[in-house]
């Protein structure tokens, strides 16, 4: 907890501190908010305590302006400054996820890729601060935030440039006389308050490599002077000698990146990085033969004192023989036998089918011929009796001929029409069905007798159409009456017979039936 409680307080009116985040050597850092925006911030501010060189507000102004250009991926920049009660303070983008120190509190220590992936990155952040001139001086897990971004992945972002400072125009003196920063990764130099430049930062990072390989840092004790005389006179160990593991090149950077001068280290951060990146990937290969080594070996020559096994090397005792063992150990009791051989193959293929289903029994019979033609046609509809037209409309009439005509034929021995012409409102008589008898023709000089009235004639009798009205039968007709005479029942009124002649109905014409044709050899 702060030794001052700044819950609530607003920061020159433009910043309020809300709760703190940590605790430093250098000062507290808090969580606050813009006031009028809402933006979330991270707010340092400086002990009392800061020597006046440190505290000098000039200096701290210039150098807040010039960190203030930091613009990089890797980089948490300031965003403003100021002065609160004689502290100053940085206000610098609030970064959210995890820190390095929390993940190697929880894991120990990370793999060879992982670990290159982040020193990598903190070197790139890095190496943009020192093109700028600024040294950040305070490197160490506490200020490595990493954070997830979707699309981007694993992030590394630098925190709390807050002890960072500028490199004189003139030379590389920074700061002499003063030690800042954190023992267990200050570079010698640093330590004796000399002066610092780009290579005091990649002292830093070897620290940090190597704690991230070996999950323990490479000078520890309980005193921090003791901490800072180590860093100055002990060599770093290695980190095969802590963790008996072989890093392969990476063991090399590291050594030179912890150099306790600065000219025998890396020149660069971009020089480390390189480095980093071809180490671990031959770290990365090597690792992967030498696994394959162990686990399959070649059975090849004994080297030294060791022989090698299936289980990999074996390195005999003193005074004991390095010739590999006679044969195989047996297997731990309780194991199941190895199978005896493999199954025996299927008895052959199972026999194929018996033979193909008998064909079909001939194809059906044919329909037997074809259905007898109809016996003949049938016979003509009977039709009922035409009717007669109504009196007055108009219809095709035959001419009929006359009396003295028909009998002029028939005494000449001729068939007479059947057909004559009739006054107007006569029936219209159809001829004969084809087949009918026909009227015997009378001899001549015969005469025709009308039926009594009501009689039916008998059938294939023909009826003689009477003569139209006021005709005249001709001269020695034998229809025509004597003179005097009262013409017959049933003769037209008003017809006055010839002089001698008699007055005789015509023949009666039978109704043929419905739709018989009429032949033209019947018409008499």
């Amino acid at each position: 907890m702060p030794e001052t409680d700044l819950k609530g307080t607003v920061l020159d009116g433009r910043y309020q501190v809300i709760e703190p985040i940590a605790e430093g050597a250098m000062g507290s850092v808090w969580r606050g908010e813009r006031v009028k925006l809402g933006r979330a911030v991270a707010i340092k501010i400086m002990h009392q305590e800061l020597p006046d060189e440190l505290a000098s507000r000039q200096r701290f102004e210039r150098e807040a302006k010039l960190m203030a250009l930091l613009e990089h991926p890797n980089c948490v920049s300031v965003i403003d400054f100021g002065v609160h009660e004689d502290k100053p303070f940085l206000v610098m983008d609030l970064v959210r996820g995890t820190s390095l120190i929390e993940i190697l509190d929880k894991q120990g220590h990370l793999d060879v890729a992982k670990s290159s992936d982040i020193i990598r990155q903190v070197l790139s952040g890095l190496a943009h601060a020192h093109e700028r001139g600024i040294v950040h001086r305070d490197i160490k897990p506490a200020n490595i935030m990493i954070t997830e971004k979707a699309g981007l992945g694993q992030q590394v972002r630098i925190l709390d440039f807050g002890l960072a400072r500028m490199q004189e125009a003139t030379g590389t003196k920074l700061t002499t006389g003063i030690v800042v920063g954190t023992p267990n990764y200050m570079a010698p130099e640093q330590c004796k308050g000399g002066d610092i430049d780009a290579r005091t930062d990649l002292y830093a990072c070897g620290v940090v490599l190597f704690e991230m390989l070996t999950g323990r840092k490479p000078f520890i004790a309980d005193d921090p002077i003791q901490v800072v005389r180590k860093h100055l006179l002990e060599k770093a160990p290695t980190m095969a000698s802590l963790t008996n593991t072989d890093f392969g090149e990476l063991e090399a950077v590291v050594a030179k990146a912890l150099a306790k001068s600065p000219n025998d280290r890396f020149a660069s951060a971009v020089d480390m990085a390189k480095a980093v990146e071809l180490a671990s990937s031959n770290a990365t290969k090597t690792s992967a033969a030498a696994l394959y080594s162990r686990a399959v070996p070649t059975g090849g020559p004994a080297i030294g004192n060791q022989q090698a096994t299936m289980s990999g090397w074996n390195v005999p005792q003193d005074g004991q023989s390095a010739a590999p063992p006679q044969s195989y150990p047996p297997p731990p009791e309780g194991y199941p036998p190895p199978p005896q051989g493999y199954p025996p193959p299927p008895q052959g293929y199972p026999p194929p089918p018996q033979g193909y289903p008998p064909p079909a029994q001939g194809y059906p019979p044919p329909p037997q011929g074809y259905p007898p033609p109809p016996q003949g046609y049938p016979p003509p509809p009977v039709a009922a009796p035409p009717s007669v037209a109504a009196a007055g409309a108009a219809q095709p009439v035959a001419p009929l001929p006359s009396v003295g005509a028909a009998g002029a034929a028939g005494a000449a021995g001729a068939a007479p029409s059947p057909i004559a012409s009739s006054a107007p409102g006569a029936a219209v008589v159809a001829p004969p069905p084809v087949g009918a008898p026909r009227m015997p023709t009378p001899a001549a000089g015969a005469r025709a007798v009308p039926p009594p009235r009501g009689a039916t004639p008998a059938a294939g009798a023909r009826a003689v159409a009477p003569p139209p009205r006021g005709a005249t039968p001709a001269a020695g007709s034998p229809a025509a009456p004597p003179a005097g005479a009262t013409p017959a029942a049933g003769s037209p009124a008003g017809a006055t017979p010839a002089a001698g002649a008699r007055a005789v109905p015509p023949p009666r014409v039978p109704t043929p039936a419905a739709g018989a044709p009429v032949a033209p050899g019947d018409v008499h």
